[in-house]
């Protein structure tokens, strides 16, 4: 009876999958479960920081990491900046990570937080970070244990 446009169910994608979706990130990950850790700089004050704390990292990138977190504050720091200031800059996040290989070797950089999730009813949080800054040392130290060209 009425007209309209009707799909037939074989047309559409299967659950969870988006048509015509499209790969967007620009590094390949590599799953890690590694040691580290982080600290909070006030982007505004750059003299404010927060305690280091102990993260596990999850994921790596030549262009970012995915940390779980205890929380996505401390010291009165936010992962991402103050977003109660009309001028909002996003803080800026200081990063220690043991990269898994023999012998141990620690690579540092800095970053900001892109994303941020809850993990379950806990405190704990999973964090997509971006690295801004990481030294040309530390860049090919990185890129040697992804396995991957320069930048």
């Amino acid at each position: 009876m009425g007209g309209g446009n009707k799909t037939n169910s074989a047309d559409k994608p299967p659950t969870g999958q988006r048509p015509h979706f499209r790969e967007r990130r620009r590094w390949k990950r590599k799953d890690v479960s590694a040691q580290g850790r982080m600290r909070i700089i006030n982007a505004l004050d750059q003299k404010q920081s927060s305690r280091w704390m102990t993260i596990l990292i999850n994921d790596i990138s030549a262009g970012g990491i995915r940390a779980q977190t205890p929380s996505i504050s401390w010291d009165d720091l936010h992962v991402v900046g103050d977003l109660t200031k009309s001028d909002w800059t996003a803080n800026i996040l200081d990063l220690e990570m043991e990269l898994p290989v023999a012998p141990a070797q620690n690579i540092f950089f800095e970053g900001s937080a892109r994303w941020y999730s809850r993990i379950g009813v806990g405190p704990d949080h999973l964090i997509g970070i971006h690295i801004s800054y990481i030294s040309e040392e530390d860049n090919e130290r990185l890129l040697d244990f992804l396995g991957q060209e320069g930048i």
